[in-house]
């Protein structure tokens, strides 16, 4: 089989790393010199990537999170993705015009962007074995997480991802069915008993670890309301408008 298929079919979340292990430094260079030739819409590259070492910041973003989440603190490597509309207001005032990137579409903008380098991070740094988690969990606390990293105005934080070595085995989770994801021309309607199918394949995977079926999860999770504080960062950067 071919090597990047491979790797990429073989993608799982590493959350144990080797705490007396450090990544070299010429590798670092390698996964951020990768990270950042992924596409982007007119190479506008809206993001931007905090490397966290200090052990107090660290302490501090862990805090934000549930406290199963021990990588944010133990993990080789700590990147926080950002998405970055600033260097556009930058760019704005060098040419001396107004900027209007406000509103649902240079938030998807930066967010799309900011994923397609995240993906090639993950890719480049398992390709060198080393493992890698992608952490959502800031966004619940984007205000607090922003002022901690001293973010300025149109930026907002995304998501963490976390490198090292591996101290784990973890197999490959299974994926929903092809004919779930992929649509021949156009949209085709959910079938409902490949999703109860689904369902089996991830409890017999997942065992004991949990208590929910896919269907389970979304359903509990989609019944609340999404939490506001995105929404709050996003509005204090400048980036969403009051309604």
């Amino acid at each position: 089989m071919n090597e990047t298929i491979n790797l990429l079919k073989n993608h799982k979340s590493i959350r144990k790393f080797d705490l007396s292990y450090t990544i070299p430094e010429t590798d670092m260079k390698e996964i951020f010199a990768a990270t950042r030739q992924a596409a982007t819409w007119m190479n506008g590259q809206f993001y931007s990537m905090i490397v966290v070492k200090n052990k107090e910041t660290r302490r501090k973003l862990y805090e934000l999170a549930p406290p199963h989440m021990t990588f944010i603190e133990e993990c080789n490597e700590l990147i926080v993705f950002v998405g970055d509309m600033h260097r556009t207001s930058v760019a704005s005032e060098m040419h001396d015009t107004e900027n209007l990137a406000v509103g649902i579409e240079p938030i998807l903008m930066a967010s799309v962007d900011a994923s397609l380098a995240a993906q090639n991070m993950c890719v480049a740094a398992e390709s060198l074995g080393l493992g890698t988690v992608v952490i959502g969990m800031i966004r619940p606390h984007a205000v607090e997480a922003a002022e901690l990293l001293g973010l300025p105005e149109k930026t907002f934080p995304l998501f963490m991802v976390a490198l090292g070595k591996p101290t784990e085995e973890m197999q490959v989770k299974p994926r929903l069915p092809e004919e779930l994801v992929v649509h021949d021309e156009t949209y085709k309607e959910v079938d409902v008993e490949l999703l109860k199918l689904y369902d089996e394949v991830e409890k017999t995977f997942a065992g004991e670890r949990t208590k929910y079926t896919w269907t389970e999860k979304f359903a509990k999770y989609f019944s609340r309301k999404p939490h506001e504080e995105s929404t709050k960062q996003l509005k204090k950067a400048g980036l969403l408008e009051d309604e």
